[in-house]
């Protein structure tokens, strides 16, 4: 998907704009239903994209764990047969996983923005700061690791986040990969 990273960016956006300082953004590509189309971004486009009314959820999470939580989404893909849906869209940082490695190894490297337009490897004993949608902070669409793990729910539904993410950019074109996956 070209738009779920955009999402991601529209997440990161939201909670820094209120002082949450999170670092990194996590989209399931369940959650984004269509690519959306060049032209006029509509308030129906919003919400054929962004349908479910999740809310923007911040929780926070050791590189570690954010590895973790990577290798079990690919798991879920490519070992269990879950759906792609479950598959992981990021912002504030980048990764790489191999499709064909085994379970618990196919992340190979990880890099969060370094604040100044650069990446530098995340460290597995720093605590990051995570927005999600309320539905993969419950543990929804196989992040099921993060089933009872606490979260503050910003009350922001994801489709007016983005909304007013294009309103204020005025135009929206995909950006850089941050997911590369090799098989």
């Amino acid at each position: 998907s070209e738009i779920a990273p955009v999402v991601c960016d529209a997440m990161l956006w939201k909670v820094n704009t209120l002082g949450l300082g999170a670092d990194i953004a996590l989209q399931n590509a369940g959650g984004v239903r269509i690519d959306v189309p060049a032209g006029k971004v509509t308030v129906g486009t919003v919400y054929t994209l962004l349908p479910f009314g999740n809310t923007l959820a911040v929780m926070d999470l050791t590189g570690e764990e954010i590895r973790v939580l990577l290798e079990g989404a690919l798991e879920a893909i490519f070992d269990r047969g879950l759906s792609d849906g479950t598959f992981p869209y990021v912002a504030g940082m980048r990764y790489s996983a191999v499709r064909s490695a085994p379970a618990g190894t196919r992340v190979t490297s990880m890099e969060a923005a370094d604040g100044v337009g650069g990446y530098a490897p995340m460290d597995p004993a720093r605590v990051y700061r995570v927005v999600t949608n309320t539905f993969v902070a419950g543990g929804g669409d196989g992040f099921g690791m993060l089933r009872g793990r606490p979260f503050t729910d910003t009350g922001y539904v994801d489709a007016e986040v983005f909304s007013d993410y294009v309103r204020m950019l005025g135009t929206v074109a995909p950006g850089e990969r941050r997911v590369f996956l090799a098989d």
